[in-house]
């Protein structure tokens, strides 16, 4: 991959972002192994053709800064970063999990407010009963975990006069941890699409995408929606999820088509548009590929 640095970062920072590396046939890591196999298989296929600029990496530079500092309060007999290898029906899935306390399994996350207003997200959920999978797998009893959270945008101004805003840019979330035979039934799921992702790349099977497409919930989807709005103002009296549903409300609330209209706001594939390192080599964005079985 090209690390581009187009806003001029001093190169002591760049330098301290490190390498990435190409995921390889055959190995698939707990990130990846919960994320997209779509992003997965055009990483490993044009890994390096694709570019990255240093300002994206920022956030996950400071996400490491924080990782490294966290570890020096840890109990003498804790779990750092323990290195842990699962085999999966012919493929290895490998993590790395934050700290293990005991038998309690910690996640530290430098994420948003809004990430932290939303509550349990279902990559954290995820991410460590995977871990969790692994630790018993490699005889680490793990009876608890949770989310050690830094909320990076946090506005002290933001909180007064909002009971919902957290106090202070931190907090704890406890991640229910699943049966293990239900984790490992996901673990089996998730390595059949990745083993479906080697399979394309080994074979220069293109007709094989549509079995590890994106979901919608991994381009981030975004519906579109249709917002009644009164002429000359900005904000929304309601935005409703049809053009039916919008004109319905107007009719209901006595808003004439003088006063009023429905604006459709399109929806989008946020993280494909936006976000995704992959999307200029990615054949469904870029060539409509047909992705229904």
């Amino acid at each position: 991959m090209i690390l581009t640095n187009e806003f001029n970062i001093p190169e002591i920072i760049v330098r301290a972002m490190g390498e990435s590396y190409a995921p390889q046939i055959g190995r698939v890591a707990v990130t990846a192994l919960i994320d997209s196999p779509l992003i997965r298989y055009l990483k490993i296929k044009f890994w390096d053709q694709l570019t990255e600029d240093a300002g994206d990496r920022l956030w996950a530079l400071l996400g490491q800064a924080a990782h490294t500092v966290i570890q020096r309060g840890r109990p003498h007999d804790a779990r750092a970063e323990e290195y842990m290898k699962l085999p999966v029906n012919g493929m290895m899935v490998t993590g790395r999990s934050d700290i293990i306390i005991g038998k309690e399994l910690i996640d530290l996350k430098v994420t948003s407010v809004y990430s932290f207003l939303l509550g349990e997200k279902d990559a954290w959920a995820k991410q460590l009963n995977v871990y969790n999978f692994m630790a018993n797998y490699n005889g680490i009893k793990i009876e608890s975990a949770k989310i050690y959270g830094i909320l990076r945008d946090w506005s002290e101004m933001k909180q007064y006069g909002n009971d919902d805003y957290p106090p202070i840019p931190f907090f704890e979330q406890p991640i229910e941890l699943w049966p293990l035979d239900k984790t490992q039934s996901y673990i089996e799921k998730r390595v059949e699409l990745h083993k479906n992702v080697d399979a394309a790349i080994v074979n220069n099977e293109i007709k094989l995408i549509p079995l590890f497409a994106c979901t919608d919930a991994d381009r981030w989807e975004k519906p579109t929606t249709y917002a009644v709005m009164k002429k000359g103002n900005k904000r929304a009296e309601r935005v409703l999820d049809t053009f039916d549903e919008a004109k319905q409300w107007m009719i209901d609330k006595s808003k004439t088509e003088k006063e009023f209209s429905v604006v459709t706001r399109p929806g989008s594939a946020v993280r494909c548009e936006r976000f995704c390192v992959c999307s200029k080599v990615c054949p469904i964005m870029n060539s409509g590929l047909n992705t229904n079985n």
